[in-house]
């Protein structure tokens, strides 16, 4: 060191004070020990990093929502975390505390891991997210870390892909899995797929099914489905069935626990993730619980979970734990009306028929003029064109329509049936076909309206409106046929008391005039004869296009065409089936049953071939209350107070979303929760590194956008049913009754009064097949009020008869093709 430099130290911070300018500085800096001097922030945030995560920290089975509280309902004391299993050989310690245990995760598929999809993340989370090798190491070793601290029965996981390796991973650790299949590419598949995996040591898989939710999309009335899972769909319901090939999949399988013989069905599947197809994902949910209740015919408790790309109280959530879901309201075509203060829907607006004169009018369908008086923009966003509530409501639902230029003709039948219609414009159909820019999609999109083209094309593109109506070269062809298959797939009910309450020319509302001077310019202006009658006459006029309306009784007045053609459209509804309002105001002379039986099968069949087959995904959506068939469902994670809402704020956290997607749903009658698995429920507990924007997932921490969502479950009557198993194999001889089991069978069948009981000699022929009795001698009959047991069978014992029915149904059907082979070989001999 430098003796010639002068130092002081302050008595303050003890911080060399340097003097001169020689070489003092670089003497001092040589006095400093090596490494940068750490800031408070700095120490900080390094011990951060040294202080366990919370996955290593609070991941565990615990019996509330979090470590801290224990359920009331459980009546555990302590922290309220549940004893695990620490490693393989202690896994039925915690099989004493739960029957079965679940971990339902979406793993996210490297395939949709992308710097574009998941923005705004920490460098330091980048570093391990976006690094493959990194990030396959991280969820493998997650996957271990889980199994040797939670140690569950069954993984549930959604998005797994080949190269994440988890099913190799879960096989070295005493797990069998199924999986859904995957493609390399995702041609005609997916890259990623639901998985299933279950401890092989403690449960063995019965019977498990492969669920394809694209098969909805081709389901008919009679819900067959089509055997060709690539087609797109035929008929005029194509953009409605594109909208459903999505491709997800989900597993159903019936496990059965090796020691215990309880057997468990569990339903795990992968809803689509767009918001704007509510519809999509209710059916998909419909269509997976009624195949999971054909699948648990023979009794078996049900556990759905996985990723419903759903949150609370939506549409979805609602069908799942309340029973049953409005899906009317998610239809493509329903439009939900404005409410007032009181929160209800906005009725209908009051405009009067058109009762009055209408001479006028022209609509019949040779009419050169009416194809280039057709609604503009500006004419199509007037309050009184696009604002207007039509009286196809329900519950404030409406449907609106946009026709492209092409179908002017059907557009005006739409409008004389009241219904809110609107056209494509001869710009914007010049702008379609010659630079493609498709300005009706966001016409649709803006004033909430369901396209109906004669383009197949568009309805290949990404930005086509859901739930979009195709007319085939076969429909246009008889449009007569194709205007009831339409009103009747969209669920619309006509109201005959409302038709001729729409402009033909612009969609605006015809309204009644009283304003004398108003009159009088409507008559100057469209050359009406001036006579005495015309000041008794009925007045209209639209509030779009300011068209003026009378009525006139002359046959060949255009007032009188018009009606006539209503007439017309009303009878061809109601042979289509289409749902009509009872009352027909000046329509009353219609006879609506004469009408129904004049539509013969001939006409039907034409409708079929030219409209394509009804699909049973459109009788769903009809539906105001589509029923749950297996029931309402509780959530693992939802609230005793409100089961319409969840504990869980989140299961997944990006730049842009958050929010509650993931669920464990099970029968409260089948089933009893005993624990749930730790889940965060702030951002500061993600953030346990105290970085910016440290929450986000993928995370260095947790490698996916989905948190990984648990639950314990106990079988009330687990050991009845081992006792039963038992019991079985002793019936069939495996097993030699013992003489407690003489005793227990002897109380079985109670005795008449003043009679003996059966003896132990003649109870054990009974048990071992050697007395052939078809009832028990002493029994009492059912309705016996002595207390006797009833014989009834077991679960077990009827699920073997259904086996074996079904074995020897088999078999007879064997030796009929045995026969028939048979007998055509002698034929040709």
């Amino acid at each position: 060191t430098n003796t010639n430099t002068n130092t002081n130290h302050n008595d303050e911070d003890d911080r060399p004070i340097i003097r001169g300018r020689q070489n003092s500085t670089i003497t001092m800096r040589k006095q400093k020990p090596k490494g940068k001097k750490k800031t408070k922030k700095s120490k900080a945030k390094h011990q951060s990093e040294l202080q366990p995560t919370w996955v290593e920290q609070n991941l565990r089975w615990t019996s509330g929502l979090d470590g801290g509280e224990a359920s009331a309902s459980n009546g555990n004391d302590g922290d309220g975390a549940m004893p695990y299993a620490g490693d393989h050989e202690s896994s039925s310690d915690s099989a004493s505390t739960h029957d079965i245990s679940i971990v339902t995760w979406n793993v996210l598929a490297e395939s949709y891991c992308t710097r574009r999809s998941h923005s705004k993340l920490p460098m330091k989370s980048q570093q391990v997210v976006f690094d493959k090798p990194k990030r396959r190491d991280a969820v493998r070793r997650l996957f271990q870390f889980m199994d040797e601290r939670l140690a569950p029965d069954v993984f549930a996981l959604q998005e797994v892909d080949p190269p994440l390796e988890i099913g190799d991973r879960l096989r070295s650790l005493g797990y069998e899995g199924i999986e859904t299949p995957t493609t390399a590419a995702g041609k005609d598949g997916r890259v990623d797929a639901c998985c299933l995996y279950y401890r092989k040591d403690r449960w063995s898989c019965e019977e498990h099914e492969i669920i394809h939710l694209n098969d909805i999309a081709t389901m008919n009335a009679t819900k067959e489905i089509s055997k060709h899972r690539k087609a797109r769909g035929v008929g005029n319901l194509q953009g409605l069935q594109s909208s459903f090939f999505r491709r997800n999949m989900g597993i159903l399988a019936r496990l059965q626990n090796v020691e215990t013989k309880q057997k468990v069905a569990i339903l795990v599947m992968h809803l689509y993730w767009n918001p704007a197809y509510e519809y999509v994902k209710l059916c998909q949910a419909h269509y997976a619980m009624m195949r999971a209740t054909d699948f648990c015919f023979d009794g078996s408790p049900l556990i759905v979970c996985g990723d419903f790309n759903s949150q609370p109280e939506s549409h979805v959530h609602q069908y799942m734990v309340g029973g049953s879901a409005n899906a009317r309201l998610t239809a493509p075509w329903h439009h939900i009306l404005p409410a007032n203060d009181d929160g209800k829907a906005i009725p209908p607006s009051s405009s009067s028929s058109l009762n009055g004169d209408m001479a006028d009018l022209d609509i019949s369908d040779d009419n050169k003029e009416n194809g280039p008086r057709e609604v503009t923009d500006a004419q199509s966003t007037t309050p009184a064109a696009t604002n207007r509530s039509d009286d196809n409501s329900d519950d404030g639902i409406q449907i609106r329509y946009l026709l492209d230029y092409t179908l002017n003709r059907l557009c005006r039948w739409l409008r004389i049936l009241g219904i809110d219609a609107a056209l494509e414009t001869e710009e914007e159909e010049k702008l379609r076909t010659g630079d493609g820019n498709v300005k009706i999609f966001r016409r649709c999109a803006f004033e909430k309206r369901t396209l109906i083209t004669t383009s197949s094309r568009l309805l290949h593109r990404r930005d086509c409106p859901p739930g979009t109506y195709l007319l085939t070269t076969k429909s246009l062809a008889n449009l007569e046929m194709a205007l009831p298959h339409l009103l009747s797939s969209h669920g619309v009910t006509i109201d005959p008391t409302k038709f001729l309450s729409r402009c033909v020319v612009c969609n605006g509302s015809i309204d009644a005039v009283t304003d004398e001077n108003v009159i009088q310019d409507i008559f100057s202006k469209h050359n009406a004869p001036l006579d005495e009658s015309n000041e008794t006459l009925d007045v209209f006029q639209c509030s779009g296009c300011q068209q003026g309306y009378w009525w006139c009784d002359q046959p060949t007045s255009s007032a009188s065409r018009v009606k006539n053609q209503a007439t017309k459209l009303l009878e061809l509804c109601i042979q289509g089936g289409v749902d009509v309002k009872e009352n027909f105001g000046m329509f009353d002379y219609v006879d609506a049953d004469a009408v129904r039986k004049a539509a013969t099968e001939e006409m039907k069949e034409d409708s079929l071939k030219a409209n394509g087959p009804e699909l049973q995904v459109v009788h769903w959506m009809k539906q105001s209350k589509l029923q749950n068939p297996i029931g309402a469902l509780h959530s693992a994670y939802g609230d005793p107070n409100n089961r319409s809402k969840e504990l869980l704020t989140f299961s997944n956290v990006t730049s842009d979303f958050e929010g509650l997607l993931d669920y464990v749903f099970y029968q409260p009658n089948e089933l009893t929760l005993t624990g749930r698995l730790y889940v965060p429920t702030s951002y500061d507990e993600l953030n346990c590194q105290d970085m910016q924007r440290g929450h986000l997932l993928p995370s260095a921490i947790w490698p996916s956008d989905h948190l990984a969502l648990g639950a314990c479950f106990s079988f009330p009557s687990s050991k009845t049913i081992a006792e039963e198993a038992a019991q079985e194999e002793k019936e069939d001889g495996k097993l030699a009754p013992s003489a407690n089991d003489v005793d227990k069978m002897a109380n079985v069948f109670c005795s008449p009064l003043g009679s003996g009981a059966p003896t132990p000699a003649a109870m054990m022929q009974l048990l071992t097949g050697q007395m052939q009795t078809a009832a028990p001698p002493n029994a009492h009959p059912n309705s016996c009020g002595c207390g006797c047991l009833i014989d009834t069978p077991s679960l077990f014992e009827m699920a073997r008869r259904r086996k074996e029915a079904r074995e020897k149904l088999r078999q007879k059907q064997q030796q009929q093709q045995q026969q028939q082979e048979e007998e055509k070989q002698s034929g040709r001999k």
